[in-house]
């Protein structure tokens, strides 16, 4: 079953809204492997480039909104990478 991919749009803000302002980028990331693995039900793991869009903004203007690509590395183990159309 290996190359199964599946796009999300995660929203963000509703999240680190609540979280302190140096600390919302990395609220984030962990927000956002949370929703992934609820999602593929199994292991996440953000790649590089999604990590460092997250961070783009400095530790305390992360994206609202991120689409992510999800795919299938083996059972039970994803790569999260940044969605480009």
């Amino acid at each position: 079953m290996a190359g199964e991919e599946k796009v999300i749009t995660v929203n963000l803000r509703k999240h680190f809204k609540k979280k302190a302002r140096w600390k919302r980028s990395k609220a984030s990331v962990k927000f956002l492997r949370e929703v992934l693995e609820r999602h593929a039900k199994g292991r996440v793991k953000v790649s590089e480039e999604l990590n460092r869009k997250i961070w783009s903004g400095g530790g305390k203007k992360p994206p609202a909104k991120v689409r992510v690509l999800l795919t299938k590395v083996k059972e039970g183990e994803f790569v999260a990478k940044l969605f480009e159309e």
